[in-house]
């Protein structure tokens, strides 16, 4: 099994936040034929993206395997992204079943996520490391994103269909787009709220210059939580009423 660095997926400094594993349980949930312990949290790699060349739009689908087979259903990401240079230790509060949304003070199960990586910090092809723990997640001011697990090929189908939404809007004059007229491929989504992700692409474009759009994401499915890290001042605005909250991944 591919081990990740301990530090980064229990530290983000560069958005304030820290969690430093202190507060973990001691009964910490054991993945059965998985290395993990109650300090550390349980490490667990994507069989499927072991498997292949690592790239980061397995990230969503790594996080989707992994909460499949452990019976969870839910799965809230707290904190920004990275950059896609750099964007180690994402977190997921992960939970059964669905409730209101958890803010500051959360207490259950949460995850994090590490790529591995060369001395120099570039990311190593292989499978990411996913640690369950359980515990306080503490954090200032979370930033919510539905963790909503796309592979690379729904992605860019995906990402098609929104970059053809955003042309119509700026030859309409009408950067933000209606919150019914997104041409998402549901044949290939799992099962997905149209609107509320097109409630995340009308508020990004709104207060975001349309140049930034383009070229092309590197990874489609990465989108909203991408726009997330390039745009934090925007997240008051970002948000779905509370009520939609949590997701359903599956």
């Amino acid at each position: 099994m591919m081990s990740a660095p301990a530090a980064s997926a229990n530290r983000d400094t560069s958005a304030g936040h820290m969690t430093d594993g202190s507060d973990l349980s001691r009964g910490s949930r054991m993945i059965p034929g998985h290395a993990g312990s109650p300090e550390q949290g349980d490490i667990h790699a994507c069989r499927p993206c072991r498997s292949m060349s690592f790239r980061k739009d397995h990230t969503m689908l790594t996080v989707q395997h992994i909460l499949m087979e452990e019976g969870f259903r839910t799965a809230v990401q707290l904190r920004p992204p990275m950059t896609p240079d750099r964007n180690e230790g994402l977190s997921w509060i992960v939970r059964e079943g669905s409730g209101p949304l958890p803010y500051e003070g959360f207490s259950g199960w949460w995850a994090t996520v590490d790529y591995p990586r060369d001395a120099d910090g570039r990311i190593l092809p292989g499978g990411a490391a996913f640690r369950l723990h359980y515990g306080r997640y503490r954090t200032m001011r979370p930033i919510v994103v539905g963790a909503i697990a796309w592979c690379g090929a729904v992605g860019a189908e995906l990402w098609r269909s929104v970059k053809t939404l955003f042309e119509q809007g700026k030859e309409s004059g009408r950067i933000s787009p209606p919150l019914d007229a997104l041409p998402l491929p549901l044949d290939l989504v799992a099962p997905l709220d149209a609107p509320w992700l097109a409630t995340i692409i009308s508020s990004f474009v709104q207060g975001m210059d349309y140049a930034q759009l383009t070229p092309l994401p590197r990874i489609v499915h990465e989108l909203a939580a991408v726009l997330f890290a390039e745009a934090p001042f925007l997240a008051g605005q970002m948000y779905p009423p509370a009520s939609r909250f949590p997701l359903p991944l599956f």
